[in-house]
């Protein structure tokens, strides 16, 4: 994948050297990464100063491909890193935050908007651009991109996500029936008492008893792996009654695992959930400890050592060997750290 839409676009020599180059390494694919760098029809503003490849470049790109036994996929980013539509006041209807927002990497106020606001005014115009953009090419492949949807949830959707999810907000016509617990049972499990969907569900549940800074982490996750130097900056405003109703949370669910009646591997699913919750309250257990807590250390160590030899036998049971060493290598230096 090339990205040209950082105010970067390879001239047409350039480009197919590359694709020379690739050739010639076996390369069977090629994607060309666009935000802004393509000239739609009726978007002029948001691409005049760009030097964008046009219809018929896209063209002569795609044979120049195919005569090499390369596809061309298409590929324009859908969601985020949609600011250099967004920035210009035509298009701010569309942004989740029209005025700007803080990005979450470095804390920067940026002056307007980079994720669609996701309603049918978005959609509507990504159907016109597909509609331009797509029969340039013949791969039975697309790329929508979707990364990076920073501000998603924090301006038009933030109701709609705090209290439905963010798919709702996406498509909230479809999927406002949908039981998620219903689903991981019928679908997945085939467990007729419904208790493991319930048991997955509310893991997930657990982690809002504890609000925390992290992003795309739970803090059971980043108190595991903490090496207990210095408390992480992270985690300083949690309360020791909010780790206190984690444990209990977790504690619940484990005393429910012994009623799940999956189709099969009970045995296994059985190991596999107690040894995540037990995973989950040795992080937990960390931080009491460091905080003063009365746990023995040598107590936590021969927690976690049951609970590393447990995660090697259900790791081989469902996986091949390959990355076990190294998955169990990050729990051994937590190990050590204790």
């Amino acid at each position: 994948m090339l990205d040209i839409s950082r105010t970067k676009v390879p001239t047409m020599d350039t480009l197919l050297t590359l694709i020379d180059q690739f050739s010639t390494l076996k390369y069977n694919q090629i994607q060309l990464y666009t935000e802004h760098t393509f000239a739609f029809s009726n978007h002029r503003q948001v691409w005049q100063d760009a030097s964008p490849y046009t219809a018929s470049d896209i063209i002569n790109i795609r044979q120049y491909c195919e005569d090499r036994f390369i596809d061309l996929v298409p590929n324009l980013n859908s969601f985020g890193h949609f600011e250099r539509w967004l920035r210009h006041p035509t298009y701010h209807h569309l942004a989740e935050c029209p005025d700007g927002f803080i990005h979450p990497f470095g804390g920067k106020h940026i002056s307007f908007g980079s994720t669609l606001k996701p309603n049918a005014a978005s959609i509507k115009l990504l159907r016109e651009l597909y509609d331009e953009y797509l029969p340039l090419f013949d791969s039975p492949y697309f790329n929508i991109g979707g990364d990076e949807a920073w501000e998603l949830g924090e301006g038009w959707s933030k109701t709609k996500c705090r209290k439905e999810g963010a798919c709702h907000a996406w498509n909230h016509a479809g999927t406002k029936k949908i039981d998620p617990v219903l689903g991981i049972n019928r679908r997945f499990l085939g467990d007729k008492s419904g208790k493991t969907g319930e048991i997955l569900w509310n893991l997930g549940l657990v982690m809002d008893s504890a609000p925390s800074k992290l992003r795309n982490q739970t803090i059971f996750n980043r108190l595991l792996f903490w090496d207990m130097d210095n408390e992480p900056l992270a985690v300083t405003d949690i309360p020791d009654t909010a780790l206190d109703l984690c444990e209990s949370a977790f504690l619940d669910l484990e005393a429910m695992i012994q009623e799940i009646a999956p189709a099969s591997d009970k045995a296994l699913l059985q190991k596999e959930l107690k040894n995540a919750i037990a995973l989950a309250r040795h992080g937990i257990h960390r931080l009491q400890v460091y905080r003063g807590a009365r746990i023995k250390p040598s107590n936590l160590r021969k927690n976690l050592e049951k609970a590393i030899k447990t995660h090697r036998s259900v790791w081989l049971a469902r996986n091949h060997p390959g990355g076990l060493s190294e998955s169990c290598d990050h729990l051994q230096q937590s190990y050590q750290a204790l």
